[in-house]
């Protein structure tokens, strides 16, 4: 699911057009002068072979080495071709170039609203790699349209806000002077992706999600002079983890979630209680899908040996020809990229052999580090404050 590394040449030029739309970027409006800029890859999973731009607000192109006006409401249309992309602005005749940026306030790809800056190209000749820049906080109100769940009240909306902004400072380190991507995806040239593995999004986000970001801008979490990258996850079941025991932040601290004598914070959540049936064949495929163990063979069994302090599963046991030990989070990520993340939900789970494989009984959804979004939700309806809810799940931090 994630994105193909670019190297040599490839590489390379990918950088080299992402400097030049960043040096764009920062010649564009001035609202955005001094705002940090992300640069995140869009349409990952599935990459286009056409798209449509849109300008709301007029803007510049850079079409292979020229500069030209972008006119409000002309469209522009970018096609991959073998060498590089074929590019139509209006009525005028296509043109084949290296590489196309656009820049506008107010931009359009097909269904998708940004402001900033998008760089087209397309390595392969066959799929478009479409890479924009985006102001920091039309980033962070796009990510929490996207991740937050729907309903969400406004104080956990801005506490959601927050942490995706957080999370992206500390990842992208956009909290210092940046001559190129410095994010999870560096190497490929770009900050973040638009997928879970980094985070969600899908172009600026709708109004209350906006102001979320607007209310609470340029605020993160800090611990130890540094910004916290700020996991959060669906339903932390009762009890959130330690960000070291998953290779999270080491900042994140787990705890009980719920007040003094009462029921947890995310015990509405549909995911708070599960089960799931897992026939033997596929787990066997799911564990041999994964690289990390051996062929499995013959499976005789699956049965958790030790567990941590909250019950999630620390060390799994696998039998077959040989016995190999697996924690609970590496068995709960195997099942999910193999069979689905629908499946087994989290690592906190039961498991009970049955005649055709094995039975799941498990509680939360999720990673289970930092902000628990169903107790974020239930702890703003029963009147508690973003501020609030940010110490709750991220505790030791200071929000500035």
């Amino acid at each position: 699911m994630t994105p193909a590394v670019f190297v040599g040449r490839g590489l390379q030029a990918t950088r080299a057009w992402l400097l030049l739309l960043c040096t764009l970027l920062l010649r564009g409006t001035p609202a955005h002068a001094d705002e940090p800029v992300v640069q995140v890859r869009l349409r990952t999973l599935h990459p286009p072979a056409t798209v449509r731009l849109w300008s709301g607000s007029g803007g510049r192109l850079r079409i292979g080495a020229e500069d030209a006006l972008w006119r409000t409401g002309t469209a522009v249309r970018v096609t991959a071709v073998a060498g590089g992309v074929e590019v139509t602005v209006g009525d005028a005749l296509p043109r084949r170039v290296d590489a196309l940026t656009a820049r506008a306030l107010h931009l359009r790809l097909d269904d998708v609203r940004l402001g900033g800056a998008v760089t087209l190209r397309s390595p392969d000749g066959r799929t478009l790699y479409v890479v924009a820049a985006i102001p920091l906080e039309d980033y962070v109100a796009g990510v929490t349209a996207a991740e937050a769940l729907p309903g969400t009240p406004p104080e956990a909306l801005r506490a959601q806000a927050v942490a995706a902004r957080s999370y992206a400072v500390a990842l992208a380190r956009l909290d210092r002077r940046r001559a190129q991507p410095m994010g999870p995806h560096a190497d490929e040239g770009f900050d973040l992706c638009d997928l879970t593995h980094c985070q969600v999004f899908r172009g600026l986000g709708r109004a209350e999600a906006a102001e979320a970001a607007r209310s609470t801008r340029g605020q993160c979490l800090w611990r130890d002079g540094r910004v916290v990258a700020a996991w959060y996850h669906s339903t932390c079941g009762g009890h959130t983890v330690d960000g070291r025991d998953i290779g999270a932040d080491p900042a994140l601290r787990g705890g009980v979630d719920a007040p003094t004598g009462g029921r947890a914070w995310c015990a509405a959540s549909p995911h708070f209680r599960w089960s799931a049936d897992i026939s033997r064949d596929e787990m066997r495929h799911a564990l041999e899908s994964d690289s990390r163990i051996v062929p499995v063979g013959r499976l005789r069994g699956v049965r958790v040996v030790s567990r941590e302090e909250d019950g999630r599963a620390r060390e799994v046991e696998i039998a077959s020809d040989t016995v190999r030990v697996c924690s609970g989070q590496e068995l709960w990520q195997m099942l999910g990229a193999a069979l689905g993340w629908g499946r087994v939900e989290s690592a906190w789970f039961t498991i009970k052999p049955t005649p055709r494989g094995f039975h799941f009984d498990g509680r939360g959804c999720g990673h289970g580090a930092g902000l628990c979004q169903y107790g974020s939700i239930g702890m703003a309806r029963a009147g508690h404050t973003c501020a609030q809810i940010l110490a709750h799940y991220y505790k030791g931090t200071k929000v500035r």
